[in-house]
């Protein structure tokens, strides 16, 4: 198997020092930010508000007692607790499969990776030295690259296969079939699949990936962009009992503080309020690809709460320009050649969706035909 050189968007090449860390942290921001994929849709407000009311004082000054909040957390998802543990965040919850691979897979792990993906899974196997191989949509090929991810595990020695369904950077999912394929495989080989479902619920039910957990297949489900908690840090990784004593830790749960766990819990109580937002991005969603294909653009296909659009080879001043009037977006340049003259941008709500798509639609006046 062919080993890249882990690489995103910050860059190729060895990890970070610390000192490059503490350059990197984040200021405010005044621009509009439909980069992050954050839950922007003002209902979210209301409901973080509600639940963040509910919270004691008494769970910042105390060291976190979690085991009755994780019990919670594990009935709202049908889990048993021997089969999650809950991470700061889903790239938390990918280090910590990388770190434990090699207890897995004794004979030495390898890493499939549907690509592109999040940078965490490069970083984290480069860092524990897993080999990598990358498999791109060729021509853009979604369909083929389930194929071809599918054939690269059927050669394979026992290890890790990583996708992000919908995926993370672009917004394409798999259909059942596709991931039954995936699973199948990874049962006759010996590898343990991991599926990313952040966006799973703009795609359908949210615990339809989670239920497919178990010896040969691990998911991660962060509470980030479902539930408005991306400043909470909060995430389930789900698989087999057995598989969860090699990679988790007894006292993991504790790494996600007491405040962001009474927090999850209390959001996890109103989800149902939630479930109205849920609809109306996915609404949203449908009618930026129908405005952005009438602007002469092609959206790309997206089962999360963003949107992918190929603007061709003025991009970056497309972007430019929407940085000028406020909006942050993300350019999906260095990605892979069928991802180059791409722009990414946020779902939120309908009429925030709508005002922004007629400022795309003013600075895209602009570009050449």
């Amino acid at each position: 198997m062919s080993t890249p050189a882990a690489a995103d968007h910050r860059g190729a090449g060895p990890l970070p020092s610390p000192a490059a860390g503490l350059r990197q942290r984040k200021a405010p921001d005044p621009r509009i930010n439909l980069s992050s994929n954050e839950l922007g849709h003002p209902l979210v407000l209301d409901v973080l508000g509600d639940a963040w009311s509910s919270l004691s004082p008494d769970q910042a000054r105390r060291y976190p007692r979690g085991a009755q909040d994780v019990e919670e957390i594990g009935r709202h998802f049908g889990l048993d607790s021997s089969e999650f543990q809950l991470t700061p965040g889903s790239d938390c919850a990918l280090r910590l499969i990388c770190a434990r691979a090699k207890d897995l897979f004794p004979d030495g792990p390898r890493l499939i990776l549907q690509y592109p993906n999040y940078p965490a899974w490069e970083e984290a196997a480069q860092h524990h030295g897993i080999p990598v191989h990358r498999i791109g949509p060729l021509r853009g090929d979604v369909t083929q690259q389930v194929e071809l991810l599918v054939s690269a595990a059927r050669f394979a020695p026992p290890g890790l296969i990583a996708v992000s369904v919908p995926n993370g950077p672009v917004g394409w999912g798999m259909d059942s079939d596709a991931l039954d394929a995936l699973q199948a495989v990874a049962r006759d080989r010996g590898h343990l699949l991991v599926i990313d479902a952040c966006y799973q619920v703009f795609a359908g039910p949210l615990g339809s990936a989670l239920a497919r957990r178990g010896d040969h297949v691990a998911v991660v489900q962060t509470l980030s962009k479902s539930h408005g908690l991306a400043g909470a840090r909060v995430a389930l990784l789900a698989t087999s009992a057995d598989r969860l004593a090699v990679i988790g830790s007894a006292s993991l749960e504790q790494a996600v503080s007491g405040p962001s766990l009474a927090l999850a819990t209390a959001v996890l109580r109103r989800e149902d309020a939630l479930a109205t937002v849920w609809s109306e991005i996915v609404r949203a969603r449908t009618e930026a690809a129908e405005r952005v294909s009438a602007m002469g653009f092609e959206p790309l296909p997206s089962q999360a709460n963003f949107l992918s659009v190929r603007i061709g080879p003025d991009v970056d001043g497309v972007i430019g320009r929407l940085d000028a009037r406020g909006y942050r977006v993300r350019s999906m340049q260095g990605l892979g050649s069928y991802l180059d003259g791409c722009l990414r941008f946020t779902v939120t709500s309908e009429q925030e969706c709508r005002e922004f798509l007629e400022a795309l639609e003013q600075v895209a006046r602009r570009v050449p035909a």
